[in-house]
């Protein structure tokens, strides 16, 4: 046993001098693996705030008539969850799985079970920061300020100002809606539409989202007016004809 020993130890200093390895730290260990640890519990962390402010964001985006447009279900998903939110989820469960199989007991640990479990975490903290108003502060932090994702007007304008595709967004006044640039176009009364429905978007206070067709002076034919629901997340589509009306 000492001749093992012995002949192991010669052949491990045998490396050492022709590698030309030097000794490291402990210190330069135990920082490292603090570095990992903040990397994992900030990722963890900002990924909950961008959840909880998605579920924000879903109050918000399924009052919206997606419906009406094409691929209605991707197109709500795309706009509620950011490219941020699979940035982080993913930077925090790759940072979770190199830590816990790095360590001595790292082959008891599955990746998918450790990828899971901060999934969880994930959603339970994002449930929390929902109740406790901390998505608000994520909102105004990551929309308003950094801008790292679209905010709900944004979303708006995106999907429903495309007056050449029959669909406009804005606050109506007067008979003249008006968009976030500002523009002004004039509307019409179409036949579906009765003259006190039409009337009672101007009482709406609020950007509506009108349905119809552009004439060729630029006004807008309105066939149908989308208005606030609070129905079910994602709808079936529900095909709809800018001439209809006309």
């Amino acid at each position: 046993m000492n001749n093992f020993k012995k002949t192991l130890s010669e052949k491990i200093s045998q490396r050492i001098q022709q590698e030309n390895l030097k000794p490291v730290s402990k210190n330069f260990f135990i920082f490292r693996r603090i570095v990992i640890w903040v990397i994992l519990l900030l990722s963890i962390l900002v990924s909950s705030g961008i959840l909880s402010m998605i579920f924000f964001r879903i109050g918000q985006i399924r009052k919206l008539p997606y419906e009406f447009i094409p691929l209605p279900i991707q197109h709500q998903i795309f706009d509620m969850v950011p490219l941020i939110f699979f940035v982080t989820l993913s930077i925090g469960v790759v940072v979770a799985i190199y830590e816990f199989t790095q360590t001595s007991k790292g082959y008891k640990f599955e990746k998918l079970k450790i990828g899971f479990c901060v999934l969880i975490l994930v959603i339970i903290l994002g449930i929390v920061f929902s109740y406790t108003g901390i998505h608000r502060f994520v909102h105004a932090t990551l929309v308003d300020r950094l801008q790292t994702a679209p905010s709900i007007e944004q979303i708006k304008d995106k999907r429903f100002n495309h007056p050449n595709k029959g669909m406009i967004i804005g606050v109506v006044k007067e008979n003249i809606l008006t968009n976030r640039e500002g523009e002004d176009i004039h509307l019409i009364s179409g036949k579906n539409i009765e003259l006190e429905e039409f009337v009672n978007i101007e009482n709406l206070e609020q950007p509506v989202v009108l349905f119809g067709k552009l004439t060729p002076d630029n006004s807008f034919i309105v066939c149908k007016i989308g208005k606030q629901k609070k129905e079910l997340l994602f709808e079936k589509p529900k095909p709809f004809y800018s001439n209809t009306c006309i």
